[in-house]
This record gives structure tokens, sequence and C-alpha cells, in this order.
């Protein structure tokens, strides 16, 4: 299954995964730039108001690392 490494995920974790992903899949774009992520830091500042640092967070969790978002090239990424 393509998501079942968010069962191992804590809570919090889970959280920014599902909600960065939901703005990836809003995009509905076959290839985003980090720049239309950042786009989402107020959205993602209004779900997560203890974070002081959403535009560190949403680098952090584009998915790249769970096979999720393919890192193109620096600052653009293809949804998998």
């Amino acid at each position: 299954m393509k998501f079942e490494f968010l069962r191992k995920k804590r809570l919090a974790t889970k959280g920014w995964l599902s909600d960065v992903l939901t703005c990836v899949r809003g995009l509905d774009k076959k290839e985003f730039t980090l720049k239309e992520m950042y786009g989402f830091e107020d959205r993602l500042q209004e779900l997560h108001p203890d974070n002081k640092h959403v535009r560190d967070k949403i680098r952090q969790q584009m998915l790249r690392d769970e096979r999720v978002v393919e890192f193109v090239s620096r600052g653009h990424y293809r949804p998998k």
C-alpha cells in the first residue's frame, strides 16, 4: 500500500504529512515548485498554529523520502 508508512508515524507527524499531501493534490499538476507549495503557508499555519517554522516544515514534509513526491530538480517536484 502506497501510504503504509503513515501507520508508523506519530499522530502530529501524520497530520503534517496528510496536510502537505492535500496541498500537493490541490495543485493538480504534473510538476510543481516549492514556491507554489509556499502558497499554502497561511493555510498550514492555521492548521498548525504552534509551529513557527511553516516553510521549513513544508520542505521537510515534501514526502520525497517516503516516495510520494519525486524530487525533479532544485525547488521542483513531481507527485508520484
